[in-house]
């Protein structure tokens, strides 16, 4: 079964860092990962 994780913080607190650095553990082992990030225009 699939799960969802959401970061929340402030500007500037390392969210982007953390959800790259997860994605990475999970793709080490071997699991399928979507990465979606908002980008504001």
């Amino acid at each position: 079964m699939s799960k969802l994780h959401f970061i929340y913080g402030t500007m500037g607190c390392g969210k982007t860092v953390y959800a790259l650095t997860r994605r990475y553990n999970y793709l080490e082992r071997g699991k399928k990962v979507l990465f979606i990030n908002q980008q504001l225009i």
